[in-house]
């Protein structure tokens, strides 16, 4: 068992192998997990990042995930190396980190990240596929604008009343949340538009060939 375990560590012995594989049409084991280290685990949008790429919702949500993260160590510091935590990290994190939310999922809206469940769609045909489209787009819409008049309610309600940590109002949250919420109606809205423009266009051009 350990010769032939030292035996195939040989390099006589990967060469034949890449040699038998390549004779059957298979690449080799070894070939196989050196790619996957290399880019197994690496998404194409990581592969191919660009600064430019980035949009300013990308950078705007980078920005608050960096005060996020300043604050959760200034609260780490104060509280395991000057045993006096700072009270009001706790309270600014979360709220950060609710803005912080609501803003990535716009931004996971823009570049189509959003988990969904493609399996029985995929099975239709094309045009209830599209039918399918504009009525999850009609609700997404109705979603984004119904939670923008609510958010907008509830910033109205609590404009008077303050964080406990700093004298700011709670509003801000709630007025945030409703910004976010503007951006992906209007990120619902483009996409769609796009999407209503290309059909069209191919519509045109299938007339013209015709």
């Amino acid at each position: 068992m350990f010769e032939a375990k030292d035996a195939a560590n040989e390099p006589e012995f990967k060469q034949l192998s890449r040699q038998t594989n390549t004779n059957h049409g298979t690449s080799d084991p070894i070939t196989q997990d050196t790619d996957a280290d290399i880019g197994g685990f690496i998404e194409d949008e990581d592969r191919d990042f660009a600064w430019g790429d980035v949009g300013v919702l990308g950078w705007l949500c980078t920005l608050v995930f960096w005060v996020l993260a300043f604050v959760l160590f200034f609260q780490f510091f104060t509280r395991y190396f000057l045993n006096d935590s700072a009270v009001w990290t706790e309270e600014i994190a979360r709220n950060i980190l609710i803005i912080l939310t609501f803003f990535g999922s716009a931004l996971a809206l823009q570049r189509n990240a959003h988990i969904c469940v493609q399996y029985f769609v995929s099975r239709m045909s094309r045009s209830l596929q599209g039918y399918i489209y504009w009525f999850n787009t009609l609700l997404q819409s109705l979603f984004y604008a119904g939670a923008v008049y609510l958010c907008s309610e509830v910033a109205s309600a609590t404009q008077f009343q303050k964080l406990m940590a700093v004298n700011v109002s709670k509003s801000v949250i709630y007025q945030c949340v409703a910004i976010a919420f503007v951006v992906m109606l209007c990120i619902q809205l483009a996409q769609a538009w796009h999407k209503l423009r290309k059909g069209s266009e191919h519509v045109g051009n299938k007339g013209d060939n015709s």
